[in-house]
């Protein structure tokens, strides 16, 4: 693997793994303090989903 490849999987490692956690720290963090605010939870969704896809997209998959 070239060092181009090799930054780009780990770029898309990097934000695929960096989805999950905006996916469910907000909503943990909200749900043990008894108060949910929403605009918080619109914030974490939209990072979730732009990271998520951009991560995908960044994605090459190499069968074999």
């Amino acid at each position: 693997m070239n060092r181009r490849r090799a930054r780009k999987a780990f770029l898309s490692e990097w934000l695929l793994e960096f989805s999950v956690l905006w996916a469910v720290f907000p909503v943990l963090d909200q749900l043990l303090r008894g108060r949910i605010e929403y605009w918080i939870l619109v914030i974490a969704l939209m990072l979730f989903v732009v990271s998520f896809f951009v991560g995908l997209a960044l994605r090459e998959d190499d069968p074999g």
